[in-house]
């Protein structure tokens, strides 16, 4: 299995959830949790049934609620590799919740390591 890794920022950030959550204000609430708790995992999860694009992959904190998604460029080029199971496993930290300062919006930037069966 080779080993993969790579950074990147999450996108959608600023939408608000089907269920009315704000991701926003997940971000905040993830900031504050790095700052006592220090690094945080994510869970990357494959949304083929997404009407906007069908190579989306979602990203949610650990209490399963969505923070965003890969970006379309990134999806497309994950989203294959996990469909055809060619993806081991992968995991996903939180690097640096961004965009701190008043009035601006969160950022999440992560870095994805995953290991590819091929």
């Amino acid at each position: 299995m080779k080993r993969r890794e790579f950074f990147t920022k999450v996108a959608g950030v600023t939408f608000e959830n089907g269920d009315g959550t704000s991701r926003q204000q997940i971000l905040e609430e993830i900031a504050d949790d790095i700052v006592h708790q220090g690094p945080m995992r994510l869970q990357v999860l494959r949304d083929g049934e997404n009407p906007h694009d069908s190579n989306a992959v979602a990203i949610f904190d650990q209490a399963y609620r969505q923070v965003g998604f890969l970006s379309r460029d990134v999806a497309s080029q994950m989203a294959p590799l996990i469909d055809q199971q060619l993806v081991e496993q992968i995991e996903c930290e939180v690097m640096e919740v961004t965009g701190l300062g008043e009035d601006e919006h969160f950022g999440l930037n992560i870095r994805l390591t995953y290991w590819e069966n091929s």
